[in-house]
């Protein structure tokens, strides 16, 4: 009597072999029942390694048929028939034990949207449900950087990398002070990283701050999901009725209309002073632009979005940053107006987000994506630059096309700056006669390579020009 590797929630499908010839033949499948008999189960469909003349290959097994080598929960079967009846036993009480005990360590983790699609994965933790609109990066490293990045807010993360955190996680890296996406999910995380950096796994640092993740699933599939359907709300909960989770997921925010870029900026300022600074309105900022323009020796000072533009306008600054951040661009009226007040009166530079409330300032359209650009190998082209930039990017909205250029009543000649070489969309604006400029892509490269650095340099000459004429 062998055990094979199907399983029944009743029963346990079993097969009975013999022995003739130095040949075995399976000669019964079927469910053992209480009365340790067996019956009949139509297409058993057994998947096995049969090795025929030396040549193995897996077969699936649909009748009677005779082999002369099984392997099967790892065991020889020729080295298995030779055994002792009670080492059998033993050997299969072990294994049944081993399953249960997996079975029972697991938790189902479950993944859905309003449309009923559902996905599943498995996890060692009991969260409480999360929200948001799930995507899917294909980063295979820099994963505190994302989990920590303010664009994030209100989206459930797919890693499509194999091992999430198998180097850990270094508070140098974070773009913020904490974990700001609302759930991570992938293949596998890792719980024990190997890196001289690490200060701890990325799983307790989640699990310090109550964000769910979820191993297990496939994420292949959810990824060609995405692809197809595009990205929409879903909701993650862990051993948790269907029907509770849909609710949870009826009353939750849509990335349609979000505004939580106006509460997403936390980066904290040591002088209060605004003279002769850099300003970075702090729509969800990375700390990692903070770094770029502070080694090259820029002070920076963060502006709330809520501030208007004569308040900017006497701060003496010597340009703007309108930064990254989280939700739908178009619900941003107030910053969207304040900027539309501020160009051609000092330089300004946006960034991703940044760069759809420059374009809406100037009377350009943003749509939403059907799955949006999350990764760091995005190749883009940059108008005068021969040859293509790898860029970080992670956005869901991008600017509508508008051909290679117009003129603004008001703002001069807005030109396409940049485009992505995937898909064609618009990656940047240029807007040289009012001193403004943007795009779509992370030049701070936190995280991703750094041949986005160089997209910093219009704005720091802009400064220099503007502020010397003071």
């Amino acid at each position: 009597l062998l055990l094979s590797r199907k399983f029944s929630e009743t029963s346990l499908i079993c097969e009975l072999f013999t022995r003739k010839n130095g040949r075995v033949s399976v000669i019964a499948k079927g469910a053992r029942s209480k009365k340790n008999k067996f019956q009949n189960v139509a297409a058993p469909n057994i998947l096995a390694n049969v090795n025929y003349s030396g040549r193995s290959e897996l077969k699936t097994l649909t009748s009677w048929e005779e082999i002369k080598y099984f392997q099967i929960l790892g065991k020889n079967l020729n080295q298995f028939l030779t055994q002792d009846l009670s080492i059998k036993i033993h050997y299969l009480k072990m294994k049944i034990l081993k399953f249960k005990g997996f079975y029972q360590m697991y938790k189902k983790a479950l993944l859905l949207n309003q449309n009923g699609d559902e996905f599943l994965g498995w996890t060692t933790e009991l969260f409480q449900p999360a929200t948001g609109e799930l995507i899917f990066n294909t980063a295979m490293t820099g994963f505190v950087e994302i989990l920590s990045d303010p664009s994030y807010i209100n989206q459930i993360v797919t890693f499509t990398s194999s091992h999430v955190g198998n180097y850990g996680m270094s508070q140098r890296d974070f773009e913020s002070n904490m974990p700001k996406i609302e759930a991570a999910i992938g293949n596998s995380f890792t719980d024990f990283p190997s890196s001289w950096r690490s200060e701890k796994s990325i799983t307790s640092w989640l699990k310090e701050y109550d964000i769910p993740y979820s191993g297990g699933f496939d994420v292949r599939n959810i990824t060609k999901y995405l692809r197809d359907n595009g990205s929409s709300m879903f909701a993650l909960g862990v051993d948790i009725d269907i029907k509770d989770l849909k609710d949870i997921l009826y009353k939750a925010k849509d990335i349609l209309g979000d505004n939580s870029a106006m509460t997403a900026g936390n980066q904290e300022d040591r002088d209060t002073s605004t003279d002769g600074k850099i300003g970075i309105m702090d729509l969800g900022a990375k700390k990692s632009i903070v770094n770029v323009l502070e080694d090259h020796d820029y002070k920076v000072v963060m502006i709330s979005p809520t501030t208007m533009s004569d308040e900017i306008l006497k701060m003496n600054l010597r340009g703007l940053l309108i930064s990254n951040g989280p939700g739908d661009p178009r619900s941003l009226l107030t910053v969207i107006n304040t900027i539309k007040e501020l160009i051609g009166k000092l330089p300004i530079f946006g960034i991703c987000l940044g760069h759809q409330i420059l374009g809406l300032a100037c009377g350009l359209k943003v749509k939403k994506m059907q799955f949006g650009h999350h990764g760091s190998n995005h190749p883009v082209e940059i108008d005068g630059v021969k040859k293509a930039l790898i860029t970080a990017q992670n956005h869901g909205f991008s600017i509508e096309e508008f051909g290679d250029s117009y003129k603004h009543k008001n703002f001069g000649n807005i030109n396409v700056f940049a485009k992505n070489l995937n898909d064609g969309s618009n990656e940047g604006i240029s807007l040289w006669d009012s001193m403004a400029y943007s795009v779509q892509f992370h030049p701070e490269s936190g995280p991703g390579t750094t041949d986005g650095l160089q997209i910093f340099n219009p704005f720091f000459e802009m400064i220099e020009n503007n502020y010397a004429k003071k």
